[in-house]
């Protein structure tokens, strides 16, 4: 039988307990606190431009943005999964379910990693360190792992904890912005 280490088993247990706390929040209180939300990554954003990814959010776990509203200056891109990696579209119009159940682009133009200036990274936790728990794909990771462009994580308020057990190829944030704060991560890995 496959073992797992002990990182990942806090990761397991700690995805547990946070999906299941996420799933109770009313819809009414998650619209809500997604807007303020929205208000902050607005203003952590206010003077960027050029080409940046957002994401699709899943329904009842992640923030809801509406990203034509956060900036008019940036250009959005959204990530599809190809080979166990992201790839980014930018000039989107439609979307569609993956079979993970989050909405990846239908259309588009490929863009590299490389020409994005930052990217606003869900999780279903973050930490003041800007340690990211995410879904247990890796997808992000994998993705972003030589980014040198600015990472800004988001979550509710409620999403943001102590400690994230890490391991050595987990993404780091440089902020974290949530429904009550925003957080510019200023220790080391």
């Amino acid at each position: 039988m496959h073992s797992v280490s002990p990182v990942v088993q806090k990761k397991i247990e700690m995805r547990r307990r946070i999906l299941a706390d996420l799933k109770s929040v009313a819809p009414e209180t998650a619209a809500a606190k997604s807007l303020k939300l929205q208000s902050r990554l607005k203003s952590q954003l206010q003077n960027e431009d050029g080409l940046w990814a957002g994401f699709q959010s899943m329904p009842h776990t992640e923030p809801q943005i509406r990203w034509t509203e956060v900036s008019e200056k940036i250009q959005w891109c959204f990530p599809v999964i190809d080979d166990q990696k992201l790839k980014f579209k930018k000039l989107v119009q439609a979307f569609q379910k993956s079979p993970l159940g989050f909405n990846e682009p239908t259309d588009g133009e490929d863009i590299q990693v490389s020409q994005l200036k930052g990217v606003v990274i869900p999780g279903l936790a973050f930490d003041p360190k800007g340690h990211r728990l995410g879904r247990g794909r890796g997808f992000y990771d994998q993705t972003l792992e030589n980014f040198k462009g600015t990472m800004i994580g988001v979550c509710y308020q409620q999403s943001l904890v102590d400690e994230i057990p890490t391991e050595d190829h987990d993404l780091k944030c440089q902020f974290i912005i949530t429904d009550e704060k925003s957080v510019a991560v200023t220790a080391n890995k």
